[in-house]
Protein backbone atom coordinates (compact mmCIF):
# COMPACT_ATOMS: atom_id res chain seq x y z
CA UNK A 1 0.00 0.00 0.00
CA UNK A 2 1.06 3.65 -0.89
CA UNK A 3 0.81 6.51 1.14
CA UNK A 4 0.78 9.91 0.33
CA UNK A 5 0.96 13.47 1.58
CA UNK A 6 -2.29 15.29 0.74
CA UNK A 7 -0.75 18.47 -0.01
CA UNK A 8 1.17 16.74 -2.42
CA UNK A 9 -1.28 15.40 -4.45
CA UNK A 10 -3.01 18.56 -4.67
CA UNK A 11 0.23 20.57 -5.27
CA UNK A 12 0.75 17.89 -8.52
CA UNK A 13 -2.94 18.45 -9.68
CA UNK A 14 -2.17 22.21 -9.69
CA UNK A 15 0.96 22.00 -11.39
CA UNK A 16 -0.01 19.69 -14.32
CA UNK A 17 -3.60 20.79 -14.46
CA UNK A 18 -4.99 17.61 -14.81
CA UNK A 19 -8.51 16.66 -14.71
CA UNK A 20 -9.62 14.47 -11.75
CA UNK A 21 -12.45 13.02 -10.19
CA UNK A 22 -13.40 13.63 -6.18
CA UNK A 23 -15.96 12.41 -3.89
CA UNK A 24 -16.32 15.09 -1.16
CA UNK A 25 -19.08 15.45 1.73
CA UNK A 26 -21.62 18.59 1.46
CA UNK A 27 -22.63 20.56 3.96
CA UNK A 28 -25.75 18.68 4.61
CA UNK A 29 -23.84 15.27 4.23
CA UNK A 30 -24.54 14.09 1.42
CA UNK A 31 -21.89 12.45 -1.08
CA UNK A 32 -21.25 13.92 -4.07
CA UNK A 33 -18.87 13.29 -7.52
CA UNK A 34 -16.87 16.22 -9.25
CA UNK A 35 -14.99 15.22 -12.40
CA UNK A 36 -12.77 18.95 -12.44
CA UNK A 37 -9.40 20.13 -12.56
CA UNK A 38 -7.31 23.21 -11.43
CA UNK A 39 -6.24 26.24 -12.91
CA UNK A 40 -9.24 26.82 -15.35
CA UNK A 41 -9.50 30.98 -15.74
CA UNK A 42 -11.87 31.92 -18.46
CA UNK A 43 -14.88 31.72 -17.04
CA UNK A 44 -13.61 34.28 -13.62
CA UNK A 45 -14.70 37.95 -13.54
CA UNK A 46 -12.34 39.78 -11.15
CA UNK A 47 -15.25 40.07 -8.65
CA UNK A 48 -15.01 38.14 -5.30
CA UNK A 49 -12.51 35.63 -3.82
CA UNK A 50 -12.27 32.11 -2.42
CA UNK A 51 -10.80 31.53 1.39
CA UNK A 52 -7.16 30.38 1.59
CA UNK A 53 -9.08 27.11 3.79
CA UNK A 54 -10.78 25.82 0.31
CA UNK A 55 -10.06 24.53 -2.98
CA UNK A 56 -11.52 25.91 -5.92
CA UNK A 57 -11.62 23.86 -8.99
CA UNK A 58 -13.93 23.73 -12.21
CA UNK A 59 -16.79 21.07 -12.28
CA UNK A 60 -16.85 20.11 -15.74
CA UNK A 61 -19.96 18.21 -15.46
CA UNK A 62 -21.57 21.07 -13.72
CA UNK A 63 -19.61 24.18 -15.61
CA UNK A 64 -19.08 26.00 -12.93
CA UNK A 65 -16.61 26.44 -9.85
CA UNK A 66 -16.97 24.84 -7.36
CA UNK A 67 -15.37 25.20 -3.42
CA UNK A 68 -14.38 21.88 -1.56
CA UNK A 69 -13.11 21.95 1.91
CA UNK A 70 -10.08 19.47 1.93
CA UNK A 71 -11.17 17.72 5.35
CA UNK A 72 -14.47 16.71 3.31
CA UNK A 73 -13.06 15.23 0.46
CA UNK A 74 -13.65 10.91 0.64
CA UNK A 75 -11.40 10.49 -2.65
CA UNK A 76 -9.60 11.55 -5.32
CA UNK A 77 -8.94 9.66 -8.94
CA UNK A 78 -6.17 10.96 -10.85
CA UNK A 79 -3.03 9.47 -12.48
CA UNK A 80 -4.21 6.45 -13.13
CA UNK A 81 -5.31 5.58 -9.08
CA UNK A 82 -7.97 6.18 -6.67
CA UNK A 83 -7.02 7.56 -3.14
CA UNK A 84 -9.21 7.46 -0.16
CA UNK A 85 -8.36 10.04 2.14
CA UNK A 86 -8.55 9.42 6.00
CA UNK A 87 -9.29 11.87 8.09
CA UNK A 88 -6.89 13.29 11.05
CA UNK A 89 -9.29 12.06 13.43
CA UNK A 90 -8.62 8.93 12.40
CA UNK A 91 -4.79 9.30 11.89
CA UNK A 92 -4.85 10.44 15.47
CA UNK A 93 -4.93 6.99 17.33
CA UNK A 94 -2.61 5.29 14.47
CA UNK A 95 0.98 4.49 15.49
CA UNK A 96 3.17 4.61 12.24
CA UNK A 97 6.56 2.29 12.10
CA UNK A 98 8.97 4.99 11.19
CA UNK A 99 11.54 2.40 11.10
Amino acid sequence: MSYFAFKDIIDSLKKDGVIFGAEYRKKDGTITKINGRFGVHKFTNGRGSSSPKVLTVWDNNRKRYTSMIPENIVSLNAYGRKVRLISSEVLDGIQFNKG
